[in-house]
């Protein structure tokens, strides 16, 4: 029998977005024949370890973070091709793990980061490469890549936010703008700009997130998805499926409220020459950024039918509830998520 590692938690500041996607996952992998051993890496970088059998106890609640703190404390051992947990406290037992599946959600791991340490040590870890990870987490370098290949992107601009004075700022196009951090997800310290007098207060607001920041071209449009399953033995693209946020952009706060706040969209809602677009366009940009896994790539659809390129992410988040994202949007393959999951384990 494979045991599964689920890395989930992490230092970024979407930490709790990693902990609902690891909570969505546990009745699907519940279904699988392997023993899954759920990781918690807490803010301070330690590992906590529980087995499926106490995962829902401690994962499906409205204050994860406080049970998870009072889960054992194991160390990580790494050799060559053995991966180790070994308990801090005598009475544990010490667990071995085959095959890594990483939940982290923003910078500092999905960023290639524990990618590159399980490539290093020849360790079987599903969903995105090094190369792909790193270049999904940073939205200059993955829409220069596709840009570069004909695929069209809002214009942008790329600043650093601690040489660039807002009121020397020049831009090669008008606004409104929307100011996004370089490697940031879910949203997180994106700003909406309706003219140059707000900028400076949406380039501090990304400042949290890193030194460099996007300020792009507010793009009126409907938000898009394909997801694309790429392992070693298929290659597949989703339904697709959209959503109209009731604000100018769809923003952290959007997507922490009911989904009764948005207006969702489904394939049914386009025409087959635009779901066949939407599907193309999907692959190709996930080969262009060395797409493996299970990835999101988004897009901006405007009502003349252009579509932009907005961004790729490489580990999609996931909330337990059958409206979640990935879970209906197989059914042009005749499967469910269990089986994308399935596949996606087995790199």
């Amino acid at each position: 029998m494979t045991t599964l590692g689920v890395f989930f938690g992490g230092r970024s500041s979407e930490h709790r977005v990693s902990i609902d996607t690891a909570n969505a996952l546990i009745p699907i992998l519940a279904t699988l024949d392997d023993e899954v051993v759920w990781i918690y890496v807490c803010q301070d970088g330690r590992l906590l370890v529980c087995n499926s059998a106490t995962a829902d106890t401690y994962l499906d609640s409205d204050t994860p973070v406080d049970r998870l703190t009072t889960l054992p404390e194991y160390h990580l051992a790494l050799s060559h091709g053995v991966m180790r947990l070994a308990p801090t406290s005598p009475e544990g037992a010490q667990l071995t793990i085959d095959v890594v599946l990483p939940v982290f959600h923003g910078s500092v791991g999905e960023d290639g980061s524990i990618q590159g340490l399980c490539q290093f040590f020849d360790i079987p870890c599903a969903g995105p490469t090094v190369l792909g990870a790193a270049l999904s987490l940073d939205k200059a370098a993955s829409k220069a890549i596709v840009r570069g290949h004909a695929i069209a992107v809002p214009d942008y601009r790329l600043i650093d936010i601690n040489t660039i004075d807002p009121d020397q700022l020049q831009l090669p196009f008008d606004g409104p703008y929307v100011v996004k951090p370089r490697t940031q997800g879910s949203s997180i310290g994106v700003g909406f700009v309706r003219d140059r007098s707000e900028l400076p207060t949406a380039i501090a607001q990304a400042r949290p997130f890193g030194t460099e920041c996007l300020i792009e071209q507010y793009i009126p449009a409907i938000e898009v998805h394909c997801y694309v399953l790429k392992t070693s033995t298929t290659m597949m693209t989703s339904r697709i499926a959209g959503k109209v946020p009731n604000s100018e952009i769809y923003s952290h706060e959007t997507k922490l409220q009911a989904a009764s706040s948005l207006r969702r969209l489904i394939d049914t809602d386009f025409s087959p020459a635009t779901i066949d677009r939407i599907q193309h366009q999907a692959r190709t940009v996930f080969n262009l950024l060395d797409g493996r896994g299970l990835a999101r790539v988004d897009f901006f659809l405007r009502n003349n039918g252009e579509l932009l390129f907005n961004e790729l992410n490489s580990i999609p988040g996931l909330r337990r509830t059958p409206a979640s994202g990935s879970y209906n949007s197989w059914a042009n393959h005749g499967i469910g998520f269990r089986d994308v999951v399935a596949e996606l384990i087995r790199p």
